[in-house]
C-alpha cells in the first residue's frame, strides 16, 4: 500500500514546480527579445561598443573595456595607423565591474584578444552592490532582463529569424567629438596620502574578471584615462594598490600629462574635463601605442590582405576625425 506525501512534501514539489516553470519562461522570453541583429533597429544595446560582433571571428587583438572615458578616449583607428594592431573599444556609459564581466563574455563568444585595456575610472563611477552584481548574472543568463523593452517593437516574423550581425562600425567602438571644453579648472591630481576604498562587491567582481582573462590567457592592463572631474590621487593610490596586489601594470594617463602632450584646455571636450576629444584620443592613444610595441608581441597587421579593410575604416576615420 503506497503511503500518502506528507504536506510539506507536496508544498515542496509545488514549489520546485513553480521554480522550473518560472526557469522555462525565463529561457523562452529571452530566445524571443533576443536581438537577431546587432543593429540600433533590431534593439542591440549600444550596437556601437557591440559591433565586434560583425568583425571577423578571432582577428581583435586588444580590447578597452569600460564607461564612456574608455570609448570616448581611446582611438582604435590612431592604433591601427601607427602599428597595425588591431582593436575594439567595448564600453558601456556608466559601466560597472559586474558589467564588464558580461561585456568580456560577449567578446570572447567572437574574438579572442592578447591583451584588454581595462578603463579603472568605472571602478569607483558604478553603484555596484551585490544586489546589482547578482542582477548582472541574472542578465547575463536570462537576456530578456536586459531586452524587455523590446515588446514595443518585436515583430511576430522576427522571431523566427537566424541570428546574424550586420552593423559595421568603422570607428571600432570610439565616439568622435571635436569640441573643446577649455578646461580652466585646475589641477585635479593632488596628493594627500589618502587612498579611496574599493567595494567587497567590485573587488569580487574584479577577481572574477581576472579568473576569466586567466582561463583565456589574456593579459591585463589597467589604464586610467584624463577625467579631471571623477579621477584624483586617492584613486590613483587604491588602483596602484590593486595593481600591486594582482602584479598588473597600471598606467594612469592622468600623470605626467605633460610628457605625452596633453592639454586640458584643449583635450577634454567639455569644461568639466570629464571626457576627451579627437586630440586628446589621439595623444593618449599614441602613448599607450609606444608601450604596447615596447612591451607585447601584438603583431603588424598592416601589409596582410586579410586586413585590408582596416585600411578602409581608417581612411574613413580620417575623413571624419577632424585632426587632419
Amino acid at each position: 500500500m503506497k503511503k500518502k506525501l506528507t504536506l510539506p512534501w507536496k508544498k515542496i514539489l509545488r514549489c520546485a514546480g513553480f521554480f522550473v516553470l518560472c526557469l522555462c519562461l525565463l529561457m523562452l522570453t529571452s530566445w524571443i527579445f533576443l536581438p537577431r541583429d546587432d543593429t540600433d533597429a533590431a534593439g542591440m544595446l549600444y550596437p556601437d561598443q557591440r559591433a565586434f560582433y560583425s568583425e571577423t571571428e578571432d582577428t581583435i587583438d586588444l580590447f578597452m573595456l569600460g564607461n564612456s572615458s574608455a570609448y570616448r578616449g581611446f582611438s582604435t583607428m590612431e592604433l591601427w595607423d601607427s602599428t597595425g594592431i588591431t582593436s575594439f573599444v567595448a564600453g558601456e556609459p556608466n559601466e560597472t565591474m559586474s558589467g564588464a564581466n558580461d561585456m568580456l563574455d560577449e567578446v570572447l563568444s567572437k574574438q579572442k584578444p592578447k591583451v584588454i585595456f581595462l578603463e579603472t575610472d568605472m571602478i569607483f563611477s558604478g553603484k555596484e552592490s551585490v544586489s546589482t552584481t547578482l542582477m548582472g548574472i541574472a542578465k547575463s543568463m536570462f537576456p530578456v532582463l536586459k531586452y524587455h523593452n523590446r515588446w514595443k517593437k518585436l515583430s511576430f516574423q522576427e522571431i523566427f529569424e537566424q541570428n546574424r550581425a550586420t552593423y559595421h562600425n568603422y570607428r571600432k567602438g570610439q565616439a568622435l567629438s571635436n569640441n573643446i571644453g577649455s578646461y580652466t579648472r585646475g589641477e585635479w591630481m593632488l596628493q594627500d596620502g589618502s587612498s579611496e576604498e574599493i567595494s567587497t562587491a567590485v573587488e569580487a567582481d574584479f577577481e572574477a574578471f581576472m579568473d576569466t582573462c586567466s582561463e583565456n590567457n589574456i593579459q591585463v592592463v589597467l589604464v586610467d584615462i584624463p577625467c579631471a572631474l571623477s579621477w584624483s590621487m586617492a584613486r590613483h593610490n587604491a588602483i596602484e594598490q590593486l595593481a600591486e596586489d594582482h602584479n598588473l601594470v597600471f598606467l594612469d594617463l592622468n600623470l605626467d600629462r605633460a610628457s605625452y602632450g596633453f592639454d586640458p584646455a584643449a583635450d577634454f571636450m567639455d569644461d568639466k574635463g570629464e571626457h576627451l576629444n579627437c586630440s586628446g584620443a589621439r595623444k593618449v592613444t599614441a602613448y599607450l601605442a609606444q608601450w604596447l610595441t615596447k612591451n607585447t608581441s601584438l603583431k603588424d597587421h598592416r601589409e596582410e590582405a586579410d586586413y585590408a579593410s582596416w585600411n578602409d575604416d581608417y581612411q574613413q576615420y580620417y575623413a571624419n576625425c577632424g585632426l587632419y
